[in-house]
């Protein structure tokens, strides 16, 4: 499957860009460990695949984006 189609089959089925599906797909799984676990921002963060240099700021704006 080419590029363009895969985006534009997500784009149709979801409503998101897949860079949107899974920054949504990393937040909803840090909300899940937030919940579970007294895991550090920091530590939740890296584990769902936020970079590293910037975790907690990355987590916490994705965060209040979801929510929003």
């Amino acid at each position: 499957m080419e590029r363009s189609v895969l985006y534009k089959k997500l784009k149709r089925y979801t409503n998101l860009t897949p860079a949107q599906l899974i920054e949504k797909t990393r937040v909803e799984y840090a909300i899940v460990i937030l919940k579970e676990s007294d895991m550090a921002d920091d530590i939740v963060a890296a584990e769902c695949g936020f970079k590293t240099t910037s975790c907690p700021d990355q987590l916490a704006k994705a965060l209040e984006e979801y929510q929003n």
